[in-house]
């Protein structure tokens, strides 16, 4: 491997980290997207809440510090 592929391989990393990740949403951007797509109807939900009558096994709490909390009808 020479040194050019190495560099790149960094500044790669450093963009996109371990996981790959290309963006980042908050409430108001990921609202836009969803209704851009056409989602007619988009609520903004409390962690561990939500609109859904028969939730079952979904974990409403999962990574709660990092999430952003959205559901959608079309």
């Amino acid at each position: 491997m020479n040194l050019l592929t190495v560099k790149q391989k960094k500044i790669s990393l450093f963009f996109s980290g371990y996981r790959h990740h290309q963006w980042m949403y908050d409430e108001k951007s990921l609202s836009k997207l969803l209704k851009k797509i056409g989602f007619k109807e988009v609520f903004t939900c409390k962690a561990g809440q939500t609109n859904i009558e028969n939730p079952g096994s979904l974990n409403l709490l999962e990574r709660v510090e990092e999430s952003v909390y959205l559901e959608a009808k079309k």
